[in-house]
């Protein structure tokens, strides 16, 4: 048990890394900085970070960084490679094409050329956003808790309500669980309801939110990060088995969508497909995710971070 537990604070020290990789991957990432986040030596670090998560430091930072890239590169044809490059932390663009065609086995060039620009889909039909039919979180609470709403847009086509709203920074307790998306996802969100419940977090003011940070058709499966939350006051003290990290807020189009895997599927097919190339809009690096309301789930919301084109 104790060792159990031991090992539950080396992942907790290596998630905050990730996350902070996660938010400044267009920056300088030293040795000294994430060590010091994860309060371990940088002597050591790099063998604990690897131990955790399965490939080393450099590797990873250099993976987040590729994945952001092809996202850029999907999203858009008009910006040019090497402000790609330099937006997603790389120095020079010879260095940037060299870890892009080590990574993708194609240039930066090539890859847009042969992809859509809709895949830049994290949580697709295909992976339900890490659920096993859309179902996580099933029996939550969660009234919005958000309001500033700017405007209300219909698609028409679709039948599609879309909110663009101003969501406010919040600081969310999670649980992670790595691997594949799927079915692996259901019993870390139990766990964290159980968790909330019996720490009195778990009401009817409660949000609950499932996100799947990567996108399966560019991480491995066995690499993939998905992680169960709940918004948590600012004064609330956290201590076990949950991690916690802050999510920016910001310009959000949200997405009601009927508690079904086939209408969830379909809700992100046409927000990519439909919705989004006609909207004025672009999408933002934070996270998307999914948010749960009432007790027996019939509408989830999709959240989408987006900025003006």
């Amino acid at each position: 048990m104790m060792k159990s537990r031991k090992r539950r604070l080396y992942e907790q020290r290596i998630y905050r890394v990730q996350d902070y990789i996660g938010l400044h991957f267009d920056q300088e990432l030293t040795l000294e900085r994430l060590a010091q986040l994860s309060a371990f030596s940088p002597f050591h670090f790099h063998r604990i970070f690897k131990s955790i998560a399965g490939e080393t430091l450099y590797d990873y930072i250099q993976r987040i960084r590729i994945e952001k890239a092809c996202a850029m590169l999907c999203a858009s044809d008009e910006r040019r490679i090497i402000d790609i490059a330099l937006s997603c932390g790389f120095s020079t663009p010879s260095s940037f094409s060299k870890a892009f065609r080590q990574h993708c086995g194609q240039t930066p060039s090539e890859y847009r050329d042969s992809r859509p620009h809709d895949k830049r889909k994290r949580g697709t039909p295909q992976s339900n956003n890490g659920t096993e039919n859309s179902r996580i979180g099933k029996d939550s609470f969660s009234p919005t808790g958000y309001s500033n709403s700017e405007v209300t847009q219909t698609n028409r086509r679709k039948k599609m309500e879309v909110k663009i709203e101003m969501l406010p920074p919040c600081r969310v307790a999670y649980m992670r669980q790595i691997g594949p998306y799927g079915s692996g996802n259901v019993p870390v969100m139990e766990r964290l309801k159980k968790w909330a419940a019996a720490h009195e977090l778990f009401t009817p003011s409660s949000e609950i939110l499932g996100i799947a940070h990567d996108d399966p058709d560019l991480t491995p499966a066995e690499k993939c990060r998905y992680d169960a939350c709940i918004i948590i006051p600012e004064e609330q003290r956290l201590a076990g088995s949950v991690n916690e990290n802050r999510l920016p807020g910001g310009r959000y189009a949200l997405f009601s969508v009927k508690h079904t895997a086939e209408d969830i599927a379909r809700a992100w097919e046409n927000i990519f497909t439909e919705w989004l190339p006609e909207s004025g809009y672009q999408i933002d690096e934070r996270p998307i995710f999914e948010r749960y309301k009432g007790v027996e789930i019939e509408i989830s919301e999709i959240c989408v971070p987006v900025k003006p084109l």
